[in-house]
């Protein structure tokens, strides 16, 4: 009972989210970051929980919420550093599967709580930096391209000041 209302929210939320390229965080060349299909997923593996409009928790207890200033969803800002954008000067890309992400998150801000991790603070906004023994991702961009993509085991986790909000997540 509880996973079929967990998938009907999913298609519910994920219906509004994803109506348009720009909410659905496409890039110009059409290639979605993450699907309607993956999102629904996500939530019926439990990882993510709809929380509202274009908002989830997870398993941790993290809230992924609102758009980031392009208009995508944060859970699509997120996803971007799924694949490399080899344009960009410097872009961390994940290594692990969109579920493996949700995980490493939840990871980093149980490291966060406990006091295991760097930080840094700037307008009402806290990036953590974390460092894990595994490989995470690899260096993309041009930047990565020229030293070969090195392997990267940090991850930055950004949120709102005194919150569990996510701003952003991704690898370093």
């Amino acid at each position: 009972m509880k996973t079929a209302i967990r998938l009907i929210f999913a298609i519910a939320f994920a219906a509004g989210i994803f109506c348009s390229d720009n909410a659905a965080g496409k890039k110009d060349d059409g290639a979605a970051y993450i699907t309607a299909v993956e999102v629904r997923a996500l939530v019926g593996s439990g990882h993510l929980v709809p929380a509202g409009r274009d908002a989830w928790r997870t398993r941790g207890g993290l809230l992924i919420a609102g758009r980031d200033p392009d208009g995508r969803t944060r859970l699509v800002h997120i996803m971007r550093h799924m694949q490399d954008e080899p344009g960009r000067p410097k872009h961390g890309v994940f290594s692990l599967a969109k579920a493996g992400v949700i995980e490493l998150m939840d990871e980093a801000w149980k490291e966060v709580v406990a006091g295991n991790a760097d930080s840094r603070e700037r307008a009402g906004r806290v990036a953590y930096t974390v460092r894990f023994r595994k490989k995470v991702g690899f260096l993309g961009g041009r930047v990565g391209r020229t030293r070969g993509y090195p392997a990267l085991r940090s991850a930055r986790l950004v949120v709102i000041k005194g919150t569990n909000r996510v701003i952003t997540f991704f690898p370093i």
